[in-house]
């Protein structure tokens, strides 16, 4: 599922999203998902 990712400090700790290496650092990382949680059809 699509999911827009942010660094929202306190509520999210994400520093990585601030730069373009850190993002294409994370590209492939497996993220927790509440559709897939709930087999939801895909985006």
């Amino acid at each position: 599922h699509k999911q827009h990712v942010r660094h929202n400090p306190p509520l999210e700790e994400r520093p990585w999203v601030t730069t373009a290496a850190g993002r294409a650092s994370m590209l492939g990382h497996q993220l927790n998902c509440k559709k897939c949680d709930e087999n939801a059809p895909p985006d």
